[in-house]
């Protein structure tokens, strides 16, 4: 995680590209290009493809921001012949080149006809905190959860009596917590510390996100991970 946060420090993304197309400084870690790829997909919503020079070959990796429209190996498809090698499925793929193709391969990425990110918030349910504990018991008999029945995202509103109903949990706070009155339930969302606060530290939100139990010395709660969320 500090290696990823350190990469992407010094990284500048143009707002006005469809495409996120990075070149990281000379020998980054090959194993975290494709976390980083990740991350930076997930905070633009764009299909990301970030690659690094290493032993005179340049290396990469590529995430899609939505794999249902934009395809990253089928983006690759269309500079096959100027790749050493490449492979992946839709949300994500490696690829490697030689550095003198490096400007016909990044022209061609960036004028992708990229299909738009869809900010909709999709759910499957909307359910209060003092339902959550009912809805596990149910979603324990569904177990297990994969590709072919994926785990159910629910919309959670948000009405809390005032922040201290919030803190924030992690060695540097950057995570937030959230607990609900009259309930054993909580929320918890992961780096969202900086967008609450910018969003001034609202009490009113719909949460979006997965319920699972949270064990803490033998014993569960019901806990809704957040992916995301808006104020209201």
């Amino acid at each position: 995680k500090k290696i990823v946060e350190a990469m992407m420090s010094p990284i500048t993304i143009d707002p006005f590209d469809k495409v996120n197309v990075i070149r990281t400084p000379e020998n980054s870690p090959a194993g975290c290009l494709g976390l980083l790829a990740g991350k930076i997909a997930e905070e633009t919503g764009r299909p990301t493809f970030v690659y690094s020079l290493e032993n005179g070959i340049c290396k990469g990796s590529a995430r899609s921001d939505d794999e249902r429209f934009n395809h990253v190996k089928q983006m690759l498809d269309g500079v096959k012949d100027y790749l050493i090698s490449y492979g992946g499925h839709p949300g994500a793929a490696g690829f490697s080149f030689a550095p003198e193709n490096e400007l016909t391969i990044r022209n061609h990425l960036l004028q992708y006809p990229v299909t738009p990110h869809d900010t909709t918030q999709y759910y499957d349910l909307q359910i209060t905190p003092q339902e959550a504990e009912e809805v596990l018991q149910l979603m324990d008999v569904c177990e297990p959860f994969g590709k072919a029945m994926e785990k159910p995202v629910f919309c959670m509103p948000c009405h809390l009596t005032g922040p201290e109903n919030i803190r924030y949990m992690g060695a540097t706070g950057d995570h937030l917590s959230i607990s609900f009155p009259r309930t054993e339930c909580r929320a918890v969302g992961f780096s969202l510390r900086e967008q609450y606060k910018k969003d001034g530290c609202p009490i009113h939100m719909n949460l979006y996100g997965q319920l699972g139990w949270n064990w803490y010395r033998g014993e569960k709660r019901p806990q809704l991970l957040i992916k995301d969320y808006e104020k209201y």
